[in-house]
């Protein structure tokens, strides 16, 4: 799958070697101008896909979703972890 194309939906496998978790809230390190997406805005990890790719559910300053995709983790940077 294309890292710019949306994830499948599908339930995420433990990864031991993840950088980041369910429900971690991320950045976008650099901009992504081929899906419109700008540095530094937030998502939250959805699904650890595994082999450093996360589906991550991008929203803007108000907390709506703009987009889901597959993130591959050099592009992100962890924001809040999720203690649970």
């Amino acid at each position: 799958m294309n890292p710019i194309e949306p994830s499948p939906a599908r339930e995420s496998a433990p990864d031991a070697d993840a950088r980041f978790a369910e429900f971690d809230v991320v950045a976008l390190l650099e901009p992504w101008p081929t899906v419109g997406l700008d540095a530094g805005m937030w998502g939250t990890v959805l699904n650890v896909l595994g082999g450093g790719q996360y589906e991550v559910e991008f929203t803007d300053r108000e907390g709506t979703p703009v987009m889901m995709l597959r993130v591959p983790e050099e592009r992100l940077e962890l924001v809040w972890a999720d203690p649970g």
